[in-house]
């Protein structure tokens, strides 16, 4: 920090103990943390202004502070403007986020045999952290590492007016209007959460989902089926044989990042221009390209409408198709109590 200011306080018997620091006009805390014999990972925090309050029973020797495993032991870090958390995972995932107020609280106990250093661990160490809340244009961007030979991942971005930390279990509580995109999918929610050690992500009240994929194949060519065919699924994307976005409204929602496997509960409705299916829970596995919807209920089974991809077709305006032959949409309705798509197989199931 530029500038810093520390205040002391009597510990009685003609010792101090550091209270407080102060630091402003841009602020930077670094620290490590480390699980058993996990390998080391780094944190940063910084912010325009930061103070930190230090817990009773630390002494100042010798003119000189450390803050570390055998010295001042922080309770708290409040930063204000332009705040943000950079943290490494053992598993080499990358986390920031980003806001215009951050508080933080650690858990008061004895400092880690493992030497931990500044903070003992921002976020990616569980133990040492309690809780942290982090207000105002709240930013999360989750980078998995690479895998060798495997192609990079997308990140998951996260925007919220506020978001909650809690330290057991690693889960982050994202609150006022937030919104998840894992690339290619997009879900907004009254409440979403996510695990910070597996990168999932759950929705929970008025879910609403879209995905951007355009069903195209990396050369270019459609791979939803001419005329005449009702297929569900486009190869590169969950869709149900239509063109542009797909979306889905549900009552709560689970994103596994690991898989890509997305499913939907309470009165989940899929749809995409006029294809649709609707049933208490819709599973949709982008990697598979699968959707399965599941029905227990005989009062809502599941529901699939589906339009010819002739009736869709802007080419077909004139009613004719080439041979000069009706090209007249054709209305599928189907229920039952599941629905098994694949599209590998081009085959559906009820």
């Amino acid at each position: 920090s530029p500038v810093a200011d520390l205040e002391f306080r009597d510990a009685g018997h003609g010792r101090l103990e550091p209270a407080s620091i102060h630091g402003w006009r841009g602020v930077v805390v670094t620290g490590e943390s480390q699980r058993g014999q996990e390998a080391v990972v780094p944190s940063r925090l910084a912010a325009d202004d930061l103070t930190g309050e230090f817990g009773p029973g630390t002494h100042a020797a010798k003119q000189r502070v450390s803050v570390g495993a055998q010295g001042a032991v922080l309770t708290s870090l409040t930063g204000t403007g332009h705040a943000s958390l950079e943290e490494t995972t053992a598993t080499g995932t990358k986390q920031t986020s980003t806001g215009d107020r951050l508080e933080a609280h650690f858990a008061a106990g004895p400092a880690r045999a493992s030497g931990a250093g500044a903070l003992g661990g921002l976020g990616s160490g569980a133990e040492q952290i309690q809780s942290a809340v982090l207000d105002g244009h709240v930013v999360l961007v989750q980078q998995p590492a690479a895998k060798p030979g495997a192609q990079a991942e997308a990140p998951m971005r996260a925007t919220a007016g506020r978001a909650d930390y809690e330290g057991a279990g690693q889960w982050l509580h994202l609150t006022i209007s937030p919104r998840v995109d894992t690339g290619g999918l997009r879900m907004t929610a009254d409440k979403i959460d996510i695990s910070q050690d597996s990168g999932d992500a759950f929705g929970h009240g008025n879910v609403k989902a879209t995905w951007v994929g355009n069903g195209t194949a990396q050369t270019g060519k459609p791979q939803n089926g001419g005329a005449g065919q009702a297929g569900l699924v486009g190869q590169g994307s969950v869709a149900l044989g239509g063109q542009g976005p797909a979306h889905v409204v549900a009552a709560e929602a689970q994103l596994h990042q690991a898989t890509g496997v997305a499913t939907f509960r309470g009165h989940a409705r899929l749809w995409q221009q006029a294809n649709s299916v609707a049933g208490p829970v819709i599973v949709l596995d982008r990697q598979k390209q699968t959707l399965v919807a599941h029905s227990t209920d005989a009062a809502e089974p599941v529901r699939a409408v589906l339009l010819s991809a002739g009736g869709m077709d802007p080419a077909k305006a004139t009613g004719k198709d080439a041979a000069g032959k009706s090209a007249t949409p054709s209305v599928i309705r189907v229920r039952g109590g599941d629905l098994k798509y694949s599209d590998a197989e081009r085959k559906a199931v009820m």
